[in-house]
């Protein structure tokens, strides 16, 4: 009789095992086939060929990381312009919940420094961001009226999406003073080198551009929400094309920038391992 109990326990902790493993299997075999979507659509095609090898073993490590945005734009900066980057420097416009569908969670979580730029942020309590509740736009001191509708939240005279209209207006109002991404910048103590920049402000995206000397400060890349909506779309490419960047591709409502000299150049990244 005991030897037989001691055979099925002996079945059932194999059986565990292989559950496990499994199951480990599982979430890493997820997180390739995220990256491998990620590469077919194009994110990886600004990286060298002599650099496939070691994005795929900064890929296979961070493989278990939780990502959090809604298009990829975390790993896509993690895994393919900046591999191996511990200390970087981010700046998130329009923040929102610091977790859910956060563009730069994930970035806290591998050790990077940076800042969340949002009137009426939620959710920050797990991050090592520095936050700001400011509203941003091209000058300072102006008074606009704000919309607190959570992520659709913004600029009421520059919100045109009407897919998302019907919330926006449900929102209530408050009167706000802007500042500008130079001064919040400066009250930062920003470095020089910014290692990635999201702007997603609901319309408010080329007026926060407009606010930033580029000259100031070097973003190495850039995801910016345009909704589809022209002629802002196309100012945008226009106004960060002049300063030297490229629009390397768009996925969803997003536009994808990088600085010219990340170009196929990716050893050139500050503070690579």
């Amino acid at each position: 009789m005991k030897k037989r109990a001691a055979v099925i326990a002996l079945m059932i902790a194999f059986t565990a095992s292989l559950v496990a493993v499994g199951y480990g299997a599982f979430k890493i075999g997820r997180a390739w086939e995220r990256s491998l979507m990620l590469y077919y659509l194009g994110i990886g095609a600004s990286s060298r060929e002599p650099q496939r090898a070691k994005r795929d073993v900064v890929s296979l490590r961070k493989a278990l990381i939780r990502y959090h945005s809604c298009c990829g734009q975390d790993q896509w900066i993690a895994e393919e312009v900046f591999p191996g980057v511990r200390d970087g420097f981010y700046v998130d416009v329009g923040a929102g919940d610091g977790v859910i569908q956060s563009n730069t969670k994930a970035l806290d979580d591998m050790g990077w420094k940076g800042i969340c730029v949002d009137p009426f942020p939620t959710n920050m309590a797990s991050r090592t961001a520095s936050v700001f509740k400011d509203v941003v736009y091209s000058e300072p001191g102006h008074k606009v009226t704000f919309r607190a509708s959570g992520f659709m939240g913004g600029i009421e005279s520059l919100f045109k999406s009407t897919k998302d209209w019907d919330a926006h207006r449900k929102a209530g109002s408050v009167e706000l003073v802007t500042t500008t991404l130079d001064e919040i910048l400066s009250r930062a103590n920003a470095p020089k080198y910014i290692h990635y920049m999201n702007i997603d402000i609901e319309g408010a995206e080329l007026e926060a551009l407009r606010g930033l000397s580029l000259g100031n400060h070097k973003v190495g890349a850039f995801t910016i929400e345009h909704n589809w909506e022209e002629p802002k779309r196309g100012l945008i490419r226009r106004l960060l094309e002049s300063q030297g960047y490229m629009r390397v591709f768009g996925l969803d409502r997003d536009d994808f920038f990088v600085g010219s000299e990340l170009l196929g150049v990716p050893e050139t990244h500050p503070h690579a391992e």
